[in-house]
């Protein structure tokens, strides 16, 4: 029974550690989440669409320190990269509005997708980043900082609707 007591005691700390009670008189709603998160995945595709790596995904502190380091597997830099708060509003929002067990599995089969062609592009980094040089990747950041800034934009309007269905109806 190790793994049992394994998971067990996983499950008993992190529980602890997140007390999701304690959220719960603060707890926004799901409209409201969706206005905030579409507003920071906006403001993540204006800077995209500019060729600019947002704050949100890392701070110059920490490209600073990944710089002066020989070895950048040591600190988590692709962390915040992959899964930063835009990242977290995302999954969190679809989530929310995933109705019932099969669209449940598709969000995680989404987010396994997603981990697999980063998982790629990360692998082989060095031969794409030579394939499609500088302005290649600009553009390809700018085509989906126009994406993201539309579904952006679709979060905002959902939890606009759901905050104020009169307006709406």
């Amino acid at each position: 029974m190790p793994t049992l007591s394994f998971g067990l005691a996983a499950f008993g700390s992190i529980f602890s550690i997140v007390d999701p009670f304690a959220a719960l008189p603060v707890f926004i709603t799901i409209p409201a989440f969706r206005i905030a998160g579409g507003l920071l995945l906006f403001g993540v595709a204006i800077e995209m669409m500019h060729a600019k790596v947002s704050e949100t995904k890392t701070t110059s502190e920490e490209t600073a320190d990944a710089a002066g380091r020989e070895d950048v597997g040591l600190i988590p830099v692709g962390i915040p990269l992959l899964s930063g708060p835009g990242a977290i509003a995302s999954v969190m929002m679809h989530s929310g509005t995933a109705e019932g067990t099969v669209q449940h599995a598709t969000l995680f089969a989404a987010i396994a997708l997603v981990a697999a062609i980063a998982w790629l592009l990360l692998r082989f980094a060095s031969r794409v980043a030579r394939l499609l040089g500088k302005s290649g990747m600009n553009l390809i950041g700018r085509i989906m900082g126009l994406i993201l800034a539309a579904v952006a934009v679709q979060f905002v309007i959902d939890g606009l609707q759901g905050a104020f269905p009169r307006l709406f109806s």
